[in-house]
C-alpha cells in the first residue's frame, strides 16, 4: 500500500516541480496568462481579473486574422496554496459578498458571482520551500484538461498505477523483498490553459 502511495506522490512531485519552475517562460505577461502586483492578492476583484484574463485568450499563436479570435474556454479549477484555501472556499461558497473599503460606503451585492463557479484545489506543494519557486500567495486558474490541457501527464503504455514486483532477497538474508516503480512523465503543453496570479 505504501509503494502505491509513493507512486502517486512521485507524480505530484514531478508536476509541482515543473509548474513552479515556470518552464520555458510558460507564465509570462506575453502569453496573456500572468499578472503580478498588489491587485493580484487573492480576493473577489482579483479573481474577476484572473477570469477576464483567462476568457480573453486568443486562438493564436500566429498573426493572421483567424488567430486573433477568442477561443472561449472557461476556467474550471481554482488552484491555491493551503494558506488561502479557506478564503477560496469561502468565496466559492458564500451567497453574498460584503465589500468594505476605507472612505467608501460598504457595498452588499445581491449575489456572489463567483459562487460555486470553480472547483477549489489546494496543494501544500505550492508554498512549501522544498520546491524552488514556491509561494504562499500565488494562485492559479486552470481549464478543464479535457478541453485545453495546460500540462500533460503521460504514462508508459497507459498504465497509471505503480508496478509492484517481488524480488529475491540476497543469499545472506532470510525473507523476501519487493520493489515498486512507475513510468511517468510531465510536460507543459498550452499556456492558454492556465492563468497565474502572483498574489503580491
Amino acid at each position: 500500500r505504501q509503494m502505491g502511495r509513493s507512486g502517486a506522490e512521485s507524480i505530484d512531485d514531478l508536476f509541482f516541480r515543473l509548474l513552479l519552475s515556470n518552464p520555458n517562460n510558460f507564465f509570462v505577461a506575453g502569453n496573456s496568462n500572468y499578472q503580478e502586483g498588489a491587485a493580484t492578492a487573492f480576493g473577489s476583484t482579483a479573481l474577476t481579473n484572473a477570469k477576464t484574463l483567462f476568457r480573453k485568450q486568443k486562438a493564436g499563436p500566429g498573426t493572421k486574422a483567424k488567430d486573433q479570435k477568442p477561443i472561449n474556454v472557461r476556467p474550471k479549477f481554482l488552484v491555491v496554496p493551503v494558506e488561502i484555501e479557506t478564503d477560496a472556499e469561502l468565496l466559492m461558497g458564500s451567497a453574498q459578498l460584503m465589500i468594505d473599503a476605507s472612505g467608501s460606503p460598504t457595498k452588499i451585492p445581491v449575489d456572489n458571482p463567483h459562487r460555486n463557479k470553480y472547483e477549489v484545489v489546494s496543494a501544500p506543494h505550492l508554498s512549501d520551500t522544498y520546491y524552488a519557486g514556491a509561494s504562499a500567495k500565488a494562485w492559479y486558474l486552470f481549464a478543464d484538461p479535457q478541453l485545453l490541457p495546460a500540462f500533460e501527464i503521460v504514462f508508459l503504455n497507459g498504465r497509471q498505477t505503480p508496478v509492484i514486483e517481488r524480488v529475491e532477497a540476497p543469499p545472506n538474508t532470510l525473507g523476501m523483498g519487493f520493489r515498486g516503480y512507475i513510468d511517468v512523465g510531465v510536460k507543459e503543453q498550452d499556456p492558454r490553459g492556465a492563468v497565474k496570479m502572483k498574489g503580491e
